[in-house]
């Protein structure tokens, strides 16, 4: 998160969830549960009983923190939301012993979207999340996990959890100036594994989102700063390469790395408009700037909870009286 400074010794990422601090008893015991374990597995994989086999790292690595010294685990585990129901077995021996097991939302965009009709049942696999403490930006964000997960869990408001930074600096002010964070649809080939319920990120949409988004600007005379989600190569549909090719050549807008800061840049502006429902749109009206949702095709409900209460725009004409009411308001707070 932004708010840890990087020299802080005590927030650190682990490619193992402890500290090889153990015993020489707990050692005995853990080598002697490790060769029964694995001469189990063994057998049962000759019986096609194959799941202990799957099962054995997992299981080991709850071995390990039964056996473990007290100093070898965190006082806090945090996991975030790129694994949302694969609660790790470790973790609950971990927080037997009095670790906090914390699972934190950096995104907010989790939720399906609202169809005419009304709402279609979340991910099932959300049913599965054991999680005992989850860190949510607000009341609305709350009510999603507690429909997804469909059963009372412990939750904590804590506004927005701001995912990562990065050593650029912040994008230089150009004058008058909208921030805009798209999603980055993903090419034929890639998008299935994806199993989505409802693909509203296609090329098309992310083009004419673009293009609105840079045609409005220039007629109200704003400069247009271009942040990517997230560089993703090849893997992007080859369309939508074209068009992120075609704007930067045509200079319908600054394009900023995918790797800055979104906080940085919309600092740097006066206006945020982001694709439906990402976190940016939160993350600017928590730093005072005006933000809306922009939906070309007028598909997305405009009362969707997935909105949070941040006002959707359908259409051309609702995109230009936002900017030209933004221009307004900026002459007005120049005025006073």
């Amino acid at each position: 998160r932004d708010q840890v400074r990087p020299s802080d010794p005590n927030v650190v990422s682990l490619s193992f969830p402890m500290r090889l601090v153990i015993s020489f008893g707990g050692l005995l015991g853990f080598a002697g549960w490790s060769l029964v374990a694995v001469l189990f597995s063994l057998l049962d994989m000759i019986r096609g009983r194959w799941w202990h086999a799957l099962m054995l790292h997992e299981a080991a690595l709850a071995h390990f923190v039964i056996h473990a010294e007290p100093e070898a685990l965190a006082r806090d585990y945090l996991f975030n939301n790129s694994g949302w129901f694969q609660r790790p077995l470790w973790t609950y021996e971990a927080e037997a012993r009095g670790s906090r097991i914390i699972f934190y939302h950096y995104s907010t965009n989790s939720a399906l979207f609202k169809q005419p009709d009304g709402y279609r049942p979340e991910n099932h696999s959300w049913l599965l999340s054991n999680w005992p403490l989850q860190l949510v930006w607000n009341a609305h964000h709350d009510g999603f996990v507690q429909r997804a997960v469909g059963r009372p869990t412990r939750t904590e408001l804590v506004g927005p959890i701001w995912f990562g930074s990065s050593p650029e600096p912040a994008p230089s002010r150009p004058g008058p100036s909208i921030a805009v964070f798209d999603v980055t649809p993903f090419r034929p080939s890639k998008a299935p594994s994806l199993a989505l319920a409802y693909n509203y990120y296609s090329p098309q949409t992310c083009a004419t989102f673009m293009e609105d988004i840079a045609r409005a600007s220039r007629e109200a005379h704003f400069t247009l700063l271009w942040k990517r989600k997230r560089n993703i190569g090849k893997a992007a549909h080859p369309a939508y390469r074209a068009m992120a090719t075609r704007i930067d050549e045509q200079g319908l807008a600054h394009v900023i790395s995918a790797d800055h800061s979104p906080i940085r840049v919309i600092e740097a502006v006066d206006g945020v408009i982001s694709m439906p429902f990402t976190s940016t749109a939160h993350l600017a009206r928590h730093l005072g700037k005006p933000s809306c949702y922009y939906d070309p095709t007028g598909l997305v409900q405009k009362d969707d909870h997935g909105a949070h209460d941040i006002p959707v725009l359908h259409g051309y004409d609702d995109l230009e009286l936002w900017i030209r009411s933004l221009r307004v308001e900026m002459t007005a707070t120049e005025d006073s």
